[in-house]
């Protein structure tokens, strides 16, 4: 698409967590009546799209072209999240080539020793299987309390496949805790090495492209419904 290209992630990343966190959710009501999330948008891009939606109202007529505009400027805001830059519609390609990317740094950043993840079993271990596709491997490697940095990389990997699955079933009602335990056994990388800047970015944009593939409309079209994200974030 012209004008898209993907992002990387790299130590100095600012990447905003634009659909991230129902703590700090909030919604800010744009021209033509459509909703995003703006709590934990960045100040670039909150700034961004005020402009771009203030230009709008203020050169355009019609509600019609407002309102595509409107589509372009959310589904440009949340591809940012997931470090897609310049993308007006987050079709199959482009969360593709963000998945691959953000796997790839997950997977090349890894701790320099043995990491302990006592605290990712004890959360991982309390989703039912059948909410947790792939639960046996995982445990599998999780058992020991300290597992190798190649054990770590592996059991991550699992858990961004059981992630694709859940986001997709029409159960995500145990969604939260798998994050919660990719994101306690990230920390446990950092702890025993792994860069912490790459890993959270890595980690908060993937968390943002899940939030993003449970949408079912937004698997259909590529756009973003902010209603559907809002409820995806308070349900979740």
């Amino acid at each position: 698409k012209p004008g898209a290209t993907g992002g990387e992630i790299t130590r100095d990343a600012a990447v905003g967590g634009a659909l991230q966190g129902a703590t700090d959710f909030g919604v800010r009501t744009l021209t033509g009546g459509l909703r995003i999330p703006v709590g934990g948008v960045t100040n670039r891009v909150v700034k961004t799209i005020n402009e771009r939606l203030r230009t709008i109202s203020e050169t355009l007529g019609g509600r019609g072209t407002v309102n595509k505009l409107n589509q372009r400027t959310v589904n440009r805001a949340a591809a940012e999240s997931i470090g897609e830059v310049g993308v007006d519609v987050i079709d199959r390609d482009v969360r593709a080539r963000a998945a691959k990317r953000i796997g790839k740094v997950m997977d090349e950043n890894l701790p320099t020793g043995p990491v302990d993840v006592t605290q990712a079993f004890v959360t991982l271990d309390e989703i039912p299987a059948a909410n947790f596709p792939g639960k046996k491997r995982v445990m599998e490697i999780l058992t020991r309390a300290e597992v190798d940095p190649k054990a770590w990389q592996d059991a991550m990997s699992q858990l961004r496949t059981a992630g694709k699955a859940v986001s997709h079933a029409p159960d995500q009602s145990h969604a939260g805790e798998l994050f919660k335990g990719l994101d306690e056994l990230g920390e446990a990388g950092i702890t025993a090495g792994a860069d912490a800047t790459l890993s959270r970015t890595a980690r908060e944009q993937y968390k943002n492209l899940m939030l993003l593939e449970s949408i079912s409309s937004l698997r259909r079209t590529g756009n973003v419904s902010a209603f559907q994200v809002e409820d995806r974030l308070f349900k979740g």
